[in-house]
């Protein structure tokens, strides 16, 4: 009875050990570094300071549970908790050449089923970052998935709008951990094991690191970079496809075992597939079809001899790839053995080495990194603002370059009071022909690039606001592919922190001068300095993305028969002759001041570029 114990306990520690190692990379030191290289390499730092009005960026520091960390360490939280519990691992798996409800790992030996029995049943990595089971299809519900796509979208909605600052900061910090969450299963499927079906890899020895024998086992490569850190420095490779869907990140759902792609126009895991080997997937044929994949291929393959060892002179035989997608260096090494084996039995003698491994660090790890960081862009890509038209009343403008789609509660404004409660301002929409909707289900679109035809207006008046003037307009709804009606499950949040005013120039009692209004159309500020300028012949147009700035035009001081442009914020103004003349206007990012005729007015560099302008950025904010 006594052995039957010992025998049951030591099994019982042996599957432990194999399940703790099925995490691809490192859940302590790669997917978190990947995770916060990914975060600086995106636009998430400007979009903090821009958007939400949080102007230590990604340094922003939120309270959990006694601690405070940056927005960036909860993303490295997240991107670690990822691997726990343990069978959370069993989801990080995703073949690209099979049905997205069958691509999971399929390989796993009897007792990892047994050990994992409550976390059944499991799903592709796909589907559990993402909820979809199919290209463009419905999101499903995953057993013990709290932390997908669909969980940071609602967290972050509710840090955006509930009542207690308490619970903002709570919401925000689970928003961040969720994405790093996300993130990590991305950066998985730069890992050729787990889009390889291959668990078995992960169960090699690695070394004799820690008391706990769980350490000491794990998948070979994930361990060449876990102990290289430097690696990750890499220059990102970003994906180049340009109004994605959220899957394509992972599997744009094109490769289908014929058509091997070096591009960044194709999924993460179609890439990692179709160019790169696993421990376990080295040439397989039918003898193995649950390892057998039709890429890397014999045929785009050259054997050459390499000296491995300057002292002793050893020679290794190394596989180089030479097309079929990739071009790889070292793609895989020869075994002592390995000449000498007929080409039917070539398989079994070739392994996967640290030169091998450094060729993978150098063409995934960029990719984990690039996108990692375009998921985030992508999270990130809603944009809108407003345009006021009246004293209480304002259209929306969506500088997404997607369609918005949403109802009656789509829009939302919010103001946070003296105590740090966030308030709900009601609205009221009309028409452009001034007649108020009612039905709660009115369709309330705005085109990508374009200021809404319907107009909000506010119900009633802030009470005793924090800072007066300053409010939080979230959206909740569709934005391009993402997001269904009735946008209470599936949906797209965009928000923006609008500034206590906006500035203008104008003529009272027979003075030009900048003047700054609240939203509500109350001038709280006019600049007195002294400073010259030239009447217009059109008021100041305001810059879309920062409020503090705007441009006039004059003919005072300029060549004859043309025009000066006046930049102006509420202490300076930068004046240029442009011997230009027309209509001009600001690019939709505020960093640019177009012209009808052509070219344009660089911001950051003070200078005249004679490129011609984007279509797209036309007319929003135009002196007409």
């Amino acid at each position: 009875m006594c052995k039957k114990y010992i025998y049951f306990i030591g099994l019982f520690l042996i599957i432990i050990c194999f399940v703790k190692n099925t995490a691809a990379y490192n859940d302590k030191i790669t997917h978190p570094d990947i995770t916060k290289k990914a975060a600086e390499n995106s636009q998430l730092d400007q979009y903090l300071k821009n958007n939400l009005g949080l102007q230590n960026g990604i340094a922003t520091k939120f309270s959990f549970n006694n601690e405070l960390k940056t927005i960036t360490k909860w993303l490295r939280e997240g991107a670690e908790l990822e691997d726990d519990p343990i069978c959370r691992a069993s989801n990080h798996f995703h073949d690209p050449l099979k049905l997205w409800s069958e691509s999971g790992m399929s390989d796993e030996p009897g007792w990892l089923d047994m050990y994992c029995y409550f976390w059944s049943p499991w799903y592709s990595n796909i589907t559990w970052a993402t909820g979809y089971e199919e290209q463009g299809g419905a999101i499903v519900d995953r057993n013990k998935q709290e932390m997908g796509w669909e969980h940071a979208r609602a967290y972050y909605h509710s840090a955006l709008t509930s009542t207690s600052e308490t619970d903002r900061e709570t919401y925000y910090v689970n928003f961040f951990q969720s994405l790093g969450h996300v993130m990590h299963l991305l950066e998985d499927m730069a890992v050729p094991a787990h889009t390889r079906n291959d668990f078995a890899s992960h169960l090699k020895f690695n070394e004799v690191a820690d008391i706990n024998p769980t350490k000491w086992l794990g998948n070979r490569f994930e361990y060449f970079v876990k102990i290289r850190p430097a690696l990750v420095d890499a220059t990102p490779v970003s994906p180049s496809f340009t109004t994605p869907l959220l899957t394509d990140f992972w599997d744009i759902d094109q490769y289908d075992g014929s058509n091997p792609s070096a591009g960044t126009a194709i999924g993460l895991a179609e890439y990692s597939n179709a160019n790169f080997l696993s421990g376990t997937t080295i040439f397989k044929g039918i003898e193995d079809p649950t390892h057998s994949y039709p890429y890397p291929d014999w045929s785009s393959i050259v054997e050459y001899d390499e000296v491995i060892d300057d002292v002793t002179g050893k020679v290794r035989t190394y596989l180089r790839k030479t097309g079929d997608g990739e071009t790889i260096e070292h793609l895989a090494a020869g075994k002592w053995f390995y000449k000498y084996l007929p080409s039917s039995l070539k398989d079994l003698g070739l392994m996967l080495d640290d030169s091998v491994y450094l060729d993978y660090a150098d063409k995934l790890l960029p990719r984990a990194v690039g996108y990692s960081a375009g998921l985030l862009d992508y999270f990130f890509r809603g944009k809108i603002n407003i345009v006021q038209t009246g004293a209480d009343a304002f259209q929306i403008v969506n500088l997404s370059d997607e369609d918005m789609e949403g109802n009656l509660a789509s829009f939302k404004l919010y103001y946070d009071d003296i105590n740090d409660e966030r308030i709900e301002i009601p609205l009221a929409f009309y028409d452009e022909l001034g007649s108020r909707y009612t039905d709660p289900n009115t369709v309330l679109s705005i085109p990508a690039q374009t200021k809404s035809l319907f107009k909000a207006e506010l119900q009633s008046v802030p009470v005793d606001p924090q800072a007066p003037g300053e409010y939080m307009l979230v959206y909740k709804g569709r934005l391009g592919s993402e997001g269904a009606a009735p946008y209470d499950t599936d949906y797209a949040v965009a928000a923006q922190k609008i500034t206590p005013h906006f500035l203008t120039y104008a003529e009272v009692n027979s003075e030009w001068d900048v003047y700054e209004y609240d939203l509500l159309g109350n001038r709280i500020y006019s600049l007195t300095g002294g400073l010259t300028r030239g009447i217009p012949y059109y008021n100041g147009i305001p810059n879309p993305v920062n409020p503090d700035e705007l441009f006039y035009l004059s003919y005072s001081g300029c060549t004859e028969g043309y025009s000066c442009l006046h930049l102006l914020t509420k202490s300076t103004e930068q004046s240029e002759d442009l011997s230009k003349f027309g209509t001009f206007w600001w690019s939709n990012d505020g960093t640019r001041i177009y012209a009808f005729h052509g070219g344009y007015y660089d911001i950051s560099t003070s200078t005249w570029m004679t490129s011609p302008w984007i279509i797209t950025d036309a007319c929003l904010y135009s002196g007409f």
